[in-house]
């Protein structure tokens, strides 16, 4: 019955609003290495021993690049969720009102209301490695 109904939930929000899926450009942390060496130099008098110590930090490119599906099926919607309901990085967001999100909505579904002045703002605080699909 569960399934049932978040098949319908999927259909309604599908046919309201055109869904999309985007995956913003994830950048991953830069690395920093530090390697230390230890020489002993014998030609001297007395032996030096000389300790080198050099720190690198590389800035990896972006593993995944930003993309955008619009106009995906209910078919295909549903079955991302279906293959994504115990995903942490995959998180369905309701960008219609409340008042039409009081009518249904897809469980797990966050609210983002298109209409609100500070939309682009809550879209811009989203997590960049995760992917997010829009009804």
């Amino acid at each position: 019955m569960k399934t049932i109904t978040r098949i319908l939930y999927v259909c309604l929000a599908t046919v309201i609003v055109a869904g999309a899926v985007f995956v913003a450009g994830c950048t991953p942390e830069p690395v920093t290495t530090t390697s230390t060496v230890t020489t002993t130099q014998t030609e001297t008098l007395p032996p030096e021993t000389i300790t080198t110590t050099r720190t690198t930090t590389l800035l990896p490119e972006a593993t995944i690049p930003f993309q955008i599906a619009e106009g995906i099926t209910v078919i295909e919607a549903n079955a991302m969720i279906q293959a994504n309901i115990d995903n942490p990085e995959f998180v369905v967001i309701d960008i219609r009102t409340p008042d039409e999100r009081a009518v249904s909505y897809i469980e797990g579904s966050i609210l983002i209301n298109f209409y609100d002045e500070d939309f682009a703002t809550q879209l811009q605080a989203l997590d960049r490695c995760t992917t997010y699909l829009l009804y």
